[in-house]
């Protein structure tokens, strides 16, 4: 056992007795078990976790650099303790980890030296997985806690997706942080995943030999809702990616989305007016645009001049002072954006244009009104090709249609382990409308350079956040 007196608080220390139970099947084998607990659920820095197993068994523990490890290799450990973490062809050496309190055979590979290195339960049991699957020793946490677990591990990271995927050896888990790929602490099997399916379901998307994706909307909590995309990979191998989606972000104002007062200055002059068209908020998955939109929503309906109405698929979160129209199924969509003329709104909120909508929504918009959507596409011009592809429009009558393009790209920045967005902007105007008329596609996109504003932080400004 661990001596954690004075470090964590008798609350803490009973949940870790029973995590350990639960996930070990017989802990008196192991000398430091609750370590284990301690750093999948980072009750404790990893390295104050290390020192506290190296005071237990007093020596040095070591946690080296993983590298790859050919298979013929790790089948010459297996079944010996030891697992195999690096491997040096050009030095003909391979290091390999155990735990201090299991017995271990000696290992041997011809014309290679082989270094041993002891090391802690959580570490050894990540690279265990990684070579054989999860460890005998170890239980899977039931499903529905696994999930709680999960999210919960994501909010705290700040995540905005998670992705759990399984393959022969086990169930992998990781987050999206800040653009960055970040690995959870957990090691589970692979026949874990058919429960996760289960729980997020009900039953399996893949029930009678159908292999299509399953898209699912679900609350986590009063303070989240989570958007599940279950895709099938081959054999039994499947991956749920959840998008975690905060229900504060309509009450954000623009200040609070770290965008520059530049781009600030301009969303308020030019998409808040209340001239007639599409006003667009395009670029990647995950680089923000919703969280934009609905920012510029907010601001809508605080000045309480107009009346906006949203068609959304599903309404994910009540948005006060909006008509929302709540639409189930891509029909539903279709025909509810149609009957938006004979609803009379002054602003109308649609929260993506698909394939299927794009030409319901520029219809729309040319019956006189204010739209305000999101696109995925790859800059400003790109979304005028986009826009001609999905609706079959001609160029000319896209841009008609336009009254402003926001391409926005969320860039990362490892020095402060944040993100900050780059806005690159253009107001169709009359006269820029007039000069891209008749024009083909490359013209068109020439002309725009010289209209197309933008701006990002610099070093400088995001030194003074």
């Amino acid at each position: 056992m661990l001596s954690l007196d004075g470090l964590l608080s008798v609350e803490d220390m009973r949940d870790i007795t029973n995590y350990t139970q639960l996930r070990i099947t017989d802990k008196m084998i192991f000398e430091t078990p609750e370590a284990l607990t301690l750093h999948e659920q980072r009750y404790l820095s990893d390295e104050m976790i290390r020192k506290l197993c190296e005071d237990k068994y007093g020596q040095q523990l070591y946690e080296p650099i993983n590298t790859y490890v050919p298979e013929k290799i790790i089948a010459v450990c297996n079944g010996s303790g030891y697992v195999p973490v690096t491997y040096r062809p050009m030095q003909r050496s391979i290091t390999v980890v155990f735990l201090p309190e299991l017995k271990t055979n000696h290992i041997e590979y011809p014309e290679h030296e082989i270094e041993y290195l002891p090391t802690t339960i959580y570490y050894y049991m990540a690279k265990y997985q990684r070579c054989y699957g999860v460890h005998p020793m170890l239980r899977d946490i039931p499903p529905k806690c696994l999930l709680d677990i999960i999210v919960k591990e994501a909010i705290a990271l700040d995540a905005t997706d998670i992705t759990i995927s399984n393959s022969k050896v086990g169930t992998e888990i990781y987050y999206n942080v800040r653009k960055k790929k970040v690995h959870s602490d957990f090691v589970f099997s692979r026949q874990l995943m058919d429960d996760l399916i289960k729980i997020l379901t009900i039953k399996s998307p893949m029930d009678r030999g159908s292999r299509k994706p399953k898209a699912i909307d679900f609350d986590i909590n009063k303070h989240y809702r989570g958007r599940v995309m279950i895709n099938y990979k081959s054999g039994s191998f499947y991956t749920i990616t959840m998008r975690l989606l905060p229900n504060s972000s309509f009450e954000k104002t623009l200040e609070e989305l770290n965008l520059t007062s530049r781009t600030i200055e301009w969303l308020r002059e030019n998409i808040l007016d209340a001239e007639k068209g599409l006003r667009l908020i395009v670029g990647a998955t995950c680089d923000g645009k919703n969280t934009t939109a609905m920012a510029i929503l907010h601001e809508l309906v605080v000045q309480d001049k107009y009346k906006v109405v949203s068609v959304e698929i599903p309404v994910e979160q009540e948005l006060p002072g909006v008509e929302q129209i709540n639409c189930q199924t891509i029909e539903n969509y279709k025909a509810n954006i149609k009957s938006l003329i004979r609803v009379n709104p002054d602003f109308v909120y649609i929260t993506e244009i698909q394939d299927a909508t794009g030409l319901d929504t520029l219809e729309v918009t040319n019956t006189g009104k204010c739209v305000l959507s999101t696109l995925h596409a790859n800059g400003v011009p790109d979304t005028l090709s986009r826009l001609v592809d999905i609706t079959g429009f001609s160029l000319d009558r896209v841009i008609q249609s336009l009254h402003s393009i926001v391409y926005q790209e969320l860039l990362r920045d490892d020095e402060h382990d944040s993100v900050y967005p780059r806005n690159k902007y253009v107001k169709f105007t009359q006269e820029l409308k007039y000069k891209l008329y008749g024009k083909n596609l490359g013209e068109v996109l020439k002309i725009l350079k010289d209209y197309e504003e933008g701006d990002i932080w610099t070093s400088m400004q995001r030194m003074r956040l």
